[in-house]
């Protein structure tokens, strides 16, 4: 497990080496992954990252991994470890909300079905600040609605390069009542 541990953090760090953003990033190690938190709204260096992090995973050709790009509080606290040992870490309802975005059904069938090894999504959160920017390209993009313990939104996943897109019935997209749960996400 540290071995890929290495290569996970060596792929994420040679992919954002040269983005000045990411070098601000606080990082929230959880143990089989982490969420890497950068307090900006430079989402278009973001969104360049995460391009780069899948050029640099698809190079190493070692394992498969998710992403999403969500925007959400976040706030510092203390970890308890025992009596003798705290921890810088971060709680909020945007970390708990990525979370659900990362386990969105269609997220993994996207990483399941196709060859490249990164693959990721931006959050309803982030499209909504980004859809009308020049650096936004819509055809990279496809919607998806998902529902994962409680929480239900759409989720934008990256198609450029993908083969295979996630079949719709499992994520919510066919439902008989997809217009509604538009509404709902919209407004």
């Amino acid at each position: 497990m540290l071995v890929q541990r290495e290569k996970l953090v060596k792929i994420i760090n040679n992919g954002i080496a040269d983005i000045e953003i990411y070098r601000k990033r606080k990082v929230v190690d959880t143990g089989d992954g982490c969420y890497i938190l950068i307090d900006s709204g430079d989402y278009e260096n973001i969104l360049l990252g995460l391009k780069k992090i899948q050029l640099k995973a698809q190079e190493s050709e070692t394992f498969k991994f998710r992403g999403i790009v969500h925007v959400g509080k976040y706030e510092k606290t203390t970890k308890i470890l025992d009596e003798n040992t705290t921890t810088e870490s971060y709680v909020g309802e945007g970390i708990n909300e990525a979370s659900r975005y990362l386990d969105a059904q269609c997220l993994k069938e996207l990483l399941k079905k196709n060859t490249q090894n990164f693959v990721y999504g931006i959050s309803n959160e982030l499209y909504m600040q980004i859809f009308d920017q020049k650096y936004y390209n819509e055809s990279e993009y496809s919607r998806y609605l998902f529902k994962t313990k409680n929480y239900s939104n759409q989720i934008f996943l990256n198609i450029a390069g993908i083969d295979c897109l996630p079949d719709a019935e499992n994520t919510g997209g066919n439902s008989s009542n997809t217009k509604e749960n538009l509404k709902r996400l919209w407004y």
